[in-house]
């Protein structure tokens, strides 16, 4: 259900705890496991079935509550939400293929993979960027909202 706190779409906890499955599983494929660990390979497909839940959830959404919440976005935001999705599937598919014999030991696709996730992370700072702007511009606990 979309609810409203002070104006502002609240988002459904299945959104909410996939957003923080995100968060959690790029921190630490980024900053923690490194690139040949076998946890980092495992771990990567971690964004990939985040993205598919969450397109999952958009389809069979009979209402569209979970896609309504992007009408009072600015354009700017959305832009934001949409290139990092599209830069999580990069990411993940990239990754994915350094694992298959016809790709294996290929530069290009290491070197797309890393571009793909300098992207994300690029992407990530411009998305906190204007969550804490947003935070500060109109006085509400915008960076909370993904908590509670």
């Amino acid at each position: 259900m979309l609810n409203k706190r002070n104006g502002d779409p609240i988002k459904p906890f299945s959104i909410r705890v996939l957003h923080l499955i995100l968060v959690v599983s790029l921190f630490l494929l980024v900053f923690v496991f490194y690139d040949g660990d076998k946890i980092h390979r495992f771990l990567g497909y971690a964004p990939l079935l985040v993205f598919a839940l969450r397109s999952l959830w958009a389809l069979i959404d009979k209402n569209k509550k979970s896609l309504k919440s992007l009408s009072s976005f600015p354009i700017l935001a959305n832009l934001t939400h949409f290139s990092i999705w599209f830069f999580v599937l990069l990411a993940g598919l990239s990754g994915h293929m350094m694992t298959i014999d016809r790709f294996w030991g290929e530069d290009w696709v290491e070197n797309f993979h890393d571009y793909s996730v300098k992207a994300l992370m690029l992407l990530t700072v411009i998305h906190l960027t204007g969550v804490f702007y947003d935070s500060f511009r109109k006085k509400r606990p915008t960076w909370r909202y993904i908590f509670y």
